[in-house]
């Protein structure tokens, strides 16, 4: 693998921290957010989508296919798979289908009233990603005309990926990440490695400390 330098690392972290949000947007607009999670051997989307007060009906009634009023647990994985005909997923070039983990749907009074989130939750196949690095690339083509799209890779929890990159389009909807993987055995020979320079820094202290005064002359 490639070093990185501290410069480099800095300028990713600044990158992560000072991402555009939208804490706040118009009554007409369909905010959809999308955190990446990267691991050596699979990939996890964590999708947020907070309509403003005016698209809310429509949003519910998109998942309310019964037309009842409440949106049971097989309409909202109903409604999570229409949205993911409209996401390309893909690593080094090679089309992933991520499947659905799990899905919130809010109430239609919580839509209306600007506090309801639609959440899903997705994974991706098993991948069998070799050292070194890789490039993933997301497109969001759902409700395009109303949308604003944020999409981020996360901070990994998987100590062997490192983010190098990120990119986004002008709407956001089309974003990629170059990563790298390290392996797992380089990894824990570098703990090693510091837990062993550790314990030799602490014995030639404790040797120091020990040492009888040398006589003065």
């Amino acid at each position: 693998m490639r070093s990185v330098t501290p410069a480099k690392i800095l300028t990713i972290a600044i990158s992560l921290l000072f991402l555009p949000t939208a804490a706040s947007h118009r009554l007409d607009e369909l905010l959809q957010a999308v955190q990446i999670h990267l691991f050596a051997d699979h990939a996890e989307l964590d999708v947020a989508l907070t309509p403003g007060v005016n698209l809310a009906a429509a949003i519910f009634s998109k998942a309310d296919t019964d037309g009842d009023g409440s949106v049971s647990p097989e309409e909202s994985q109903e409604f999570a798979a229409r949205w993911l005909e409209k996401i390309s997923v893909q690593i080094d070039g090679v089309p992933l289908r991520p499947r659905i983990i799990s899905t919130t749907f809010p109430s239609l009074q919580e839509l209306s009233g600007g506090e309801g989130i639609v959440r899903m939750d997705f994974r991706s196949p098993d991948l069998e990603q070799s050292t070194g690095h890789h490039h993933l690339l997301i497109r969001n083509d759902n409700d395009p005309d109303s949308s604003i799209y944020l999409e981020n890779a996360v901070v990994p929890l998987d100590k062997r990926v490192l983010i190098e990159g990120q990119q986004r389009n002008t709407t956001q909807s089309m974003y990629t990440v170059d990563y790298a993987v390290g392996s797992r055995n380089s990894w824990i020979s570098l703990r090693w490695l510091i837990i062993a320079a550790g314990a030799a820094m602490f014995v030639l202290l404790q040797k120091h400390l020990r040492a009888p005064d040398q006589p003065s002359i």
